[in-house]
């Protein structure tokens, strides 16, 4: 269970004008249930024919003061995938996804080995953090 304490969760922008307006407002969340609960209260109004609304998240890790920069797709509820608009399984399934087979999708991403042992790294705290919150 997380606590007020761990985390830090805003949106930085979204291409659903619903969701951007709240994230003018500066809110943020301190549990991934909270923020799960507003896109899921505004995803009625994201496109209804299988398209998304994009929308950047940071979460912000409190006790290390890291950042995890994130895309979020919210979709509408009739769509037929409306996976990421949980906010904490869209993560989990990130870090499973850069972390599968040694890290050969994180290669995708990264110039040289030494920065793919690094982020390999970095994927395996956040997916150890993000799996503790659940």
């Amino acid at each position: 269970m997380t606590n007020s304490k761990t985390w830090k969760i805003e949106i930085e922008w979204s291409e659903n004008a619903a969701i951007d307006a709240v994230a003018k407002t500066g809110v943020t969340w301190d549990s991934f249930a909270g923020f799960t609960s507003l896109i899921t209260a505004l995803a009625h109004t994201a496109p209804i024919t299988g398209a998304y609304d994009k929308t950047r998240v940071q979460i912000t890790h409190l006790p290390s003061g890291e950042r995890y920069d994130l895309r979020v797709d919210v979709t509408h509820p009739d769509s037929p995938d409306t996976s990421d608009n949980d906010l904490l399984e869209r993560v989990k399934a990130m870090c499973l996804y850069m972390l599968r087979d040694n890290g050969a999708n994180c290669r995708r991403y990264v110039k040289n080995d030494a920065e793919h042992l690094e982020q390999l790294s970095v994927w395996a705290t956040w997916g150890e953090r993000f799996l503790a919150a659940a």
